[in-house]
């Protein structure tokens, strides 16, 4: 099913995203059929930003090349990696588990072993490319989401620095963003600074619909002059814009997979 093409700022990567659904449905055939369809509501529940801030920000590196080889199979895994570690950070409030992650409405004990499904399934996807550099940049990803997620739930105060994820969702934005980099052979600077603009998509996500929403303005402004730096001029940095647009406007009810 391809619910990502009414959304028109993935509509320059909408080729991408349904080959990421594919290998994400091709990798459940293979296993449990029970499986599949908690899956895939699950991914399906958070709008595939995470594969599509990946694809996008990996294109509007290079507009005129091929997309980075292995890119696909690793927007996947980042779909499946967010699945896996949100299932087990949702642990043990199976009321707040059930309604954000529909795979743990059958119960904790469950929860933990998709979510351990689903990230061997990740690591499978990746280790087919061969690509050293960007397996071992996802392990790198994957830990600092477990740290996020760790510090978020049971040690808020320990943030001290506003470039540290303060949660899983935003460790994983600003993971896609970095992987993106490596994959393409972005600069250390350029690394960087995608680093910085995933944590400002997260950032304007996290504020909307909150009392601190009205600084969504500025967090705005600010990632499309990241965005500008970053990028040469393209329909993938448009696009980008388009997202970082609709992080600002989002409500926490809504879901951007329309």
């Amino acid at each position: 099913m391809n619910h990502h093409a009414n959304s028109a700022w993935k509509q320059p990567v909408a080729a991408d995203l349904q080959v990421v659904v594919q290998l994400i449905e091709a990798d459940q055939s293979a296993h449990l059929g029970f499986v599949d369809s908690l899956v895939s509501n699950s991914v399906d529940s958070h709008g595939h930003v995470p594969s599509a801030l990946l694809l996008l920000t990996a294109r509007a590196l290079a507009p005129t090349a091929p997309l980075a080889p292995g890119a696909h199979a690793f927007a996947a895994a980042m779909e499946l990696i967010v699945l896996s570690l949100g299932a087990h950070a949702s642990l043990p409030d199976k009321q707040e588990a059930s309604s954000t992650q529909p795979m743990l409405s059958l119960g904790p004990a469950i929860g933990v072993l998709l979510g351990d499904l689903l990230y061997s399934r990740a690591f499978r996807l990746i280790a087919g490319t061969g690509l050293e550099k960007g397996i071992a940049e996802v392990a790198n990803i994957t830990e600092r989401m477990v740290v996020a997620a760790t510090r978020d739930r049971f040690a808020p105060h320990e943030i001290t620095s506003a470039d540290q994820p303060r949660t899983l969702m935003a460790a994983a934005y600003a993971g896609c963003c970095t992987l993106s980099a490596a994959l393409t052979g972005a600069s250390a600077q350029q690394t960087q600074l995608l680093h910085d603009f995933g944590l400002l998509c997260a950032t304007l996500e996290q504020q909307a619909g909150t009392p601190a929403e009205a600084g969504s303005a500025t967090g705005a402004a600010e990632a499309d002059a990241l965005s500008t730096q970053i990028f040469p001029a393209s329909i993938y940095r448009d696009a980008l814009g388009d997202l970082v647009a609709q992080l600002a406007a989002r409500k926490p009810a809504d879901s951007l997979a329309d």
